[in-house]
């Protein structure tokens, strides 16, 4: 039903969780791992994997044009995201293939999140955490993605 799934990510328990479900509820669909940073110097990135458990794959993209730190940044995050892969792998007694594609944008969040979106994907899929006054007062990027998807969105809490 859902073959291709957009799940965002941003470094929080929460968007990990979010990508913990996506593998769990999706297996067999084309997962996009999607990391939106607002740094000027990023330019974009776009690396692809097929993961299964006789061959594990466990990339971190290189990317030139990037400041130090924002790569450190992303760098951690995709890594992280592929330590929570193969951790779900390893815990599955059958092979679960997962086409992945890892993506990073520059830009406004919720922005960024819908516009890859409405690339054709079928599902997007969210962390949701508690408010802040601030995110009270101007919304937060989960509730802006389920006003404005062109597609299903799980939200995760």
């Amino acid at each position: 039903m859902y073959k291709k799934v957009l799940v965002s990510i941003d470094g929080s328990p929460i968007s990990y969780t979010a990508l913990r479900s996506s593998l769990e509820l999706f297996p067999d669909s084309m997962i996009t791992i999607f990391h939106v940073t607002q740094s000027a110097a990023t330019r974009g990135i776009l690396l692809q994997s097929y993961v299964s458990i006789e061959k594990p794959i466990i990339e971190i993209p290189i990317v030139t044009d990037m400041e130090e730190d924002i790569y450190n940044e992303v760098s951690d995050i995709f890594r992280k995201a592929g330590e929570i892969i193969k951790k779900i792998r390893m815990e599955r007694k059958k092979d679960m293939r997962y086409h992945l594609i890892y993506k990073l944008v520059r830009g406004n969040a919720g922005k960024e999140i819908i516009k890859e979106a409405a690339i054709d994907y079928d599902v997007i899929v969210i962390g949701r955490m508690s408010k802040s006054s601030i995110e009270t007062l101007f919304g937060s990027v989960s509730s802006y993605v389920v006003k404005n998807a062109p597609c299903s969105v799980f939200v995760i809490k």
